[in-house]
C-alpha cells in the first residue's frame, strides 16, 4: 500500500507554470497549539513540567470511559447496531480468507457504495470509528510522510500545510476538504491559508464532534486576524453541496479511497472548482508488487478494507487514469512513501517499550480483555470491544502491508 498525492486542475488555465515550492514548514506556531484542545473536550491542563502535541494522551483511561457517550447521542446511535450494520458488507475475519469470498464480499461493498448505500455503508464505519480514532490518533485521520526530527503530530501538519501550498489559494479563497473527518486537517489549513474552509463528510456523527472542535478553533484564534474560517456540514462528495465554478480550490486526505466510484467523485470535484483552480488528493492505492492470485497478499488487502471502512483499494493507475477522464489536468503524482524518512506505518508497529506495548500481540490481547470488561461494567457502550478488534485488525494489516511493499 502507498500514498499518492495528485495536483491537478482544470485545463483552461493549463498554460501557467506549475513551482513546485519546497516547504519550510517546521517553524514554530504557538497559536496552534494553544488551540489544540484534550480529545473528547476534556480541559484538565498537562502534568507539571511536562508537554505533549496530545494534550489528553495523559487522561487516558479518563477519555476511554467517555467514549461512553455513543449510548447517549442524542439521535440514539448505537454502536452494537451500527457495527451490526457495518459488518454485514465484511465477512467474519481476513485470517481465513480466500480470493473467491472476498472478491464477492468486495462487489458487495463497491454495489452499496455505489448506489442509496453509500451513506449507510461508510456513514456506519465512522459511527463506530470516529471516537476511537480521536482517542488514539487525534483530529488528523490520516498517515504523512514521517521525519526523525519531528513529533508524529508534527508531520501530520507538515504534511496538510504542504498540501495547502500546492493548491495555490488566493486570497480570501473558499477551499472545501471532501471527507473532512472531524475537519483538524481544515483548522489546520485554514490557520495557515487564512482561507476559509468547508469540510463535506456523510457522517452526522462526524459532524457534530467537529462544530464542538471549530468552536474551540473560532475562541482560540479570535484575536487573530489572519486565521482562516472553518464550517463542516454533512453531504456526500459524490454530489457536492457547491454551485459549478464556485471554489477557489479543493483537496481530500486519504477520503476518496471510501468511494467505488472515484472518477464521480473528481468528476464533482472539476464541478465546483473555479477555471484554474487546483485539486489535491493523498489516496491509499495498491502497488504493483500486490499480486491478486496471492492468497496472503489478498488478506492483507481485505484486513486493510475491513478495518478502514473501504469498498476495495485500487492501484495507483486507476486513481490517474480516473482523474484524467473526469476532466483535470494532472500536475504531478508522486509515491509519498518514497519522502518518508521513517515508515509510514511505524507509529502502528508493536514494540517492547512503554509507550508501544498496546501496539504488540499481549498488548492487543491486554486491550481486547479491558474493553470487554469496561463494557461488561457497561462503562463502554456494547459493541466497543468489537470495534476494538476490528480496528486492530486493520492495524496489523497496514503494517504487514506496509513492511511487504
Amino acid at each position: 500500500e502507498k500514498q499518492v498525492f495528485q495536483a491537478v486542475r482544470t485545463p483552461e488555465n493549463a498554460t501557467s507554470i506549475l513551482r513546485d515550492q519546497a516547504p519550510q514548514l517546521r517553524q514554530a506556531d504557538q497559536r496552534r497549539e494553544n488551540s489544540l484542545k484534550p480529545f473528547f473536550s476534556s480541559t484538565a491542563p498537562p502534568p507539571p513540567g511536562r508537554s505533549s502535541p496530545h494534550p489528553a494522551r495523559y487522561a487516558m483511561f479518563e477519555n476511554l470511559f467517555k467514549l461512553g457517550r455513543f449510548s447517549r447521542a442524542e439521535d440514539g446511535n448505537n454502536l452494537s447496531a451500527s457495527l451490526a450494520s457495518y459488518l454485514t458488507f465484511f465477512r467474519p475475519s481476513s485470517t481465513s480468507a480466500c480470493p473467491d469470498s472476498i472478491t464477492s464480499s468486495a462487489s458487495l461493498r463497491h454495489d452499496a457504495a455505489s448506489n442509496s448505500g453509500s451513506k449507510s455503508f461508510v456513514a456506519h464505519y465512522y459511527a463506530i470509528a470516529t471516537d476511537f480514532y480521536e482517542y488514539g490518533w487525534g483530529d488528523s485521520f490520516h498517515f504523512a510522510p514521517l521525519s526523525t526530527d519531528e513529533p508524529l503530530q508534527e508531520s501530520f501538519r507538515r504534511m496538510e500545510y504542504y498540501l495547502a501550498l500546492r493548491l495555490a489559494p488566493p486570497h480570501n479563497a473558499h477551499i472545501a476538504d471532501l471527507g473532512c473527518g472531524i475537519a483538524g486537517p481544515a483548522r489546520n489549513i485554514a490557520r495557515f491559508t487564512s482561507a476559509r474552509v468547508t469540510g463535506v463528510t456523510i457522517s452526522d456523527y462526524q459532524v457534530r464532534r467537529a462544530k464542538a472542535l471549530n468552536a474551540a478553533y473560532a475562541e482560540s484564534n479570535k484575536q487573530n486576524p489572519r486565521a482562516g474560517t472553518v464550517e463542516v456540514i454533512e453531504g456526500d462528495f459524490m454530489k457536492l453541496p457547491f454551485p459549478d465554478a464556485s471554489l477557489d480550490a479543493a483537496y481530500a486526505i486519504e477520503a476518496i479511497c471510501h468511494a467505488s466510484d472515484k472518477r464521480a467523485v473528481y468528476a464533482e470535484a472539476l464541478r465546483v472548482l473555479k477555471p484554474g483552480a487546483r485539486f489535491a488528493t493523498y489516496e491509499w492505492v495498491m502497488t504493483p508488487l500486490y499480486d491478486p492470485s496471492n492468497p496472503e497478499h489478498v488478506s492483507i488487502r481485505y484486513g486493510i478494507e475491513r478495518g478502514n471502512g473501504l469498498p476495495e483499494i485500487v492501484p495507483s493507475s486507476a486513481v490517474l487514469a480516473d482523474l484524467a477522464a473526469a476532466g483535470f489536468e494532472i500536475l504531478d503524482s508522486f509515491d509519498a512513501v518514497h519522502g518518508s524518512e521513517i515508515p509510514w506505518y511505524e507509529p502502528l508497529q508493536p514494540r517492547w517499550t512503554v509507550r508501544d506495548f498496546l501496539k504488540t500481540r499481549i498488548g492487543h490481547l491486554f486491550t481486547r480483555v479491558l474493553t470487554r470488561v469496561l463494557e461488561a461494567f457497561r462503562l463502554l457502550p456494547k459493541g466497543a470491544a468489537g470495534v476494538n478488534e476490528i480496528l486492530m485488525e486493520g492495524a496489523r494489516c497496514l503494517v504487514d502491508g506496509g513492511e511487504s511493499g
